[in-house]
């Protein structure tokens, strides 16, 4: 219990001490930047309104992956085990009991 107000007094001597010595915070100002209404980026272009913030995408920000580009058959989804060149592996093959000859 004493070390416990021992501790308690130093707290409270080492908070008295940085609450003198420092000195008060500048305030901090915060000025609003001026927005182009029209951007123009390389496959985008964004518009800045009052009230809302645009941007129209005209361009894919990224390459289609090979084996998704649509095809004519759409009801078949892309495989995934194909585009990366794995292989199902299958079961080894049993023979059946009544054939095994001993």
């Amino acid at each position: 219990m004493r070390s416990l107000g021992i501790a308690a007094l130093i707290i409270l001597v080492a908070s008295t001490v940085l609450a003198q010595s420092s000195t008060p915070p500048k305030p901090v100002f915060v000025t609003p930047t001026d927005t182009q209404r029209l951007d123009l980026e390389p496959g985008a272009i964004a518009i800045n309104t009052g009230a809302a913030h645009i941007r129209i995408a005209y361009l894919p920000r990224l390459a289609p992956l090979p084996g998704t580009f649509p095809t004519r058959d759409w009801a078949m989804p892309p495989n995934p085990l194909a585009l990366t060149g794995t292989q199902i592996p299958e079961k080894p093959r049993q023979i059946p009991a009544y054939l095994v000859t001993r």
